[in-house]
């Protein structure tokens, strides 16, 4: 079974500010979505392969308690920078064929904004807030973005590359299906940043969003 990257995401302070970049690079904002019971909210932007999320933690309470405590999430919030990984990574069967099985060893998270059929398969191996949160959602297809992608002002289309450094990424990649392709990349390194590549670099242009977020968009 081969399996693609449906989005990234990056914790973000409240309402991320950072996001309001990106719209005035010309990158057209989708709606934003609060997530009950799990404690998190977000900013989106979403092109014709894939979606970039900027998440935060709206509710602590909540966040605490998400899948039982086991993801983590308001501890990875709050130690976005200061050791934890500010990072999350989603896949999804490349045909979208529901009935695959796990890209990798995984337990089954359920929240209560998904239909009841349904559930997140997160990866046993990252549950330490100092690796990023890897997931796959069985149920997702490619055409769930492309059904919804706006125009944006700048010209970006799809996400072709996507490279995340930071430490203890080596062994991230080990757990990662094969089948993502070179258009993705991880790097052992001493602080985290990620790489956005759209339409292969097609028209030259580069933007940091560092300091405020570890991101650097290419288009």
């Amino acid at each position: 079974m081969r399996y693609e990257i449906d989005h990234a995401f990056v914790w973000t302070a409240a309402g991320a500010p950072a996001a309001d970049r990106l719209v005035s690079l010309g990158f057209t904002e989708a709606s934003s979505r609060e997530h009950p019971g799990q404690g998190t909210a977000n900013r989106r932007f979403v092109f014709r392969n894939a979606m970039l999320e900027f998440l935060w933690v709206r509710d602590e309470r909540e966040a605490l308690t998400a899948g039982g405590g086991r993801l983590k999430l308001l501890d990875r919030w709050r130690r976005r920078n200061n050791g934890a990984s500010p990072f999350g990574l989603c896949l999804r069967p490349a045909d979208g064929d529901a009935r695959a099985g796990e890209p990798f060893p995984s337990w089954d998270y359920r929240p209560s904004w998904l239909p009841s059929a349904w559930s997140i398969q997160v990866d046993q191996g990252s549950e330490s807030p100092a690796s990023p949160l890897l997931f796959c959602l069985p149920f997702s297809s490619g055409s769930d973005h492309t059904g919804r992608t706006p125009a944006h002002p700048s010209g970006v289309s799809s996400l072709t590359g996507l490279r995340i450094e930071g430490p203890g990424l080596g062994a991230l990649r080990t757990r990662l299906p094969d089948t993502l392709g070179a258009g993705f990349e991880t790097s052992e390194g001493s602080t985290p940043g990620m790489d956005v590549i759209f339409d292969r670099r097609a028209r030259g242009i580069s933007f940091d969003l560092s300091p405020a977020l570890p991101i650097r968009l290419h288009w």
